[in-house]
């Protein structure tokens, strides 16, 4: 879910198809609703990433139509995202995220840290495994596959490491607690972030990423993928938050 080394298979036997990896999460045949260089064309994502050596493949964007404006978006159910532009690391990009959640912060937390359950209820998050763990650290191994359309798969393994960090008391109503994130085996150059969770008149779930693919991958061709995959899992997390906080109220009115 944090961070994965994903490549793309096809079933068609008679496709001979390039691997590429970048961040996990289920994908969606669709134009992307939240950046306007990805969505100047239809459906970049397979045409780009998926075809034959021998092919015709579309041509990539151009310098001259990618917008120079950054991105913030505000969708149904109070999550927001926003996309920016990394100075002077042109094929880098910075994601950041948020959604209020109906539950406490302590039970977001355990939602979090459940790491060999987050493939439970997180979409195309087939596999999580802890290796290892102590003193507030976690080493995962991640396996992600989602079924495309036209016989394709969208398969993806990885390395990640997380740092637990200790509750913080910003003022007497805010406290939040975080997680950090980076991949320590892929094919991005960079890819390193942040959970926080933040409870001051109500509980919210941040969340923020810094990309950048290696070289032979321009960012524009997976950041609209990565949006819509940083949805999914925030309102999953949100989802799977609220179900936990409630089975503990009713617990709760049960023992009275």
């Amino acid at each position: 879910m944090l961070s994965t080394a994903p490549r793309i298979v096809s079933s068609l036997p008679s496709l001979q198809l390039h691997s590429l990896q970048f961040h996990c999460f289920s994908s969606q045949l669709r134009t992307c609703p939240y950046h306007h260089t990805i969505c100047s064309k239809p459906g970049p994502h397979l045409t780009h990433l998926c075809h034959s050596s021998s092919d015709p493949v579309e041509v990539p964007l151009s310098e001259t139509e990618e917008t120079d404006a950054d991105l913030k978006e505000e969708r149904e159910g109070g999550f927001q995202i926003e996309v920016e532009k990394v100075e002077g690391r042109k094929n880098a990009r910075r994601i950041k995220a948020q959604v209020r959640i109906d539950a406490q912060l302590e039970t977001v937390w355990d939602v979090l840290t459940d790491y060999e359950g987050l493939a439970d209820f997180i979409p195309g998050l087939s596999e999580s495994q802890l290796l290892h763990y102590e003193d507030n650290f976690a080493r995962l191994y991640q396996v992600g596959q989602q079924e495309l359309a036209l016989g394709f798969k969208f398969s993806a393994k990885g390395v990640i490491e997380c740092y637990e960090k200790e509750m913080e008391f910003v003022s007497d109503s805010c406290r939040k607690r975080a997680i950090e994130f980076n991949m320590v085996e892929g094919d991005f150059k960079t890819f390193e972030g942040q959970w926080c969770i933040e409870l001051e008149f109500g509980t919210k779930l941040l969340y923020s990423v810094e990309v950048e693919p290696k070289l032979m991958v321009p960012v524009q061709l997976i950041e609209g993928r990565l949006c819509r995959e940083v949805e999914v899992n925030l309102l999953s997390i949100r989802e799977e938050a609220q179900r936990l906080q409630k089975l503990q109220n009713d617990t709760l009115l049960g023992q009275r």
